[in-house]
Order: C-alpha cells, then sequence, then structure tokens
C-alpha cells in the first residue's frame, strides 16, 4: 500500500508539500483542537505561527489557493466549536 502525505514540489529553491484542501483544513482544525485541549502560551504561540505559515505558504507557492485558504477557515471555525 502506498501512501501519500502531500505531494513533494519545489518552487524557488524551497522544498514544500502541496497538500489537498480537505487536508488543510485538517491541519488547521486540529491546531486548534490541541491548543484547546492543551492550553498554554507556547500551544497559542506554536498554533498561531503554525498557521501562519501554513497560510504564508500557500499564498506564495500552492495552485487552488482560494479553496485551501476557505478551507482553512472552515478548520478553524470547526476547531473552535468542538468540544
Amino acid at each position: 500500500m502506498e501512501h501519500h502525505i502531500g505531494e513533494l514540489k519545489r518552487k524557488f529553491f524551497v522544498k514544500y508539500r502541496e497538500h489537498s484542501p480537505i487536508r488543510n483544513f485538517y491541519i488547521a482544525r486540529n491546531r486548534v483542537y490541541y491548543y484547546k485541549k492543551f492550553y498554554s502560551t507556547f500551544g497559542l504561540v506554536y498554533s498561531v505561527l503554525g498557521l501562519i505559515s501554513q497560510i504564508t505558504f500557500i499564498i506564495l507557492f500552492n495552485r487552488n489557493r482560494y479553496r485551501k485558504l476557505f478551507m482553512i477557515v472552515q478548520g478553524i471555525i470547526a476547531g473552535v466549536k468542538s468540544k
């Protein structure tokens, strides 16, 4: 069985993985969920910086930017609403 987390790409000497929109949703949702579950200042900084870097890479390097950014927002909303 073969499993891919994301498509490995290179652009402007930067290697990165391009994930599907639904994977971006789950990454964003889980960042918020784990911050809520294990509340700490470090967790907040880690979550915010992770979301900022994820959004930056999508804007600079990915195709289908609007759909992926929309799914990140949906993931954040789902994470906030989760128990």
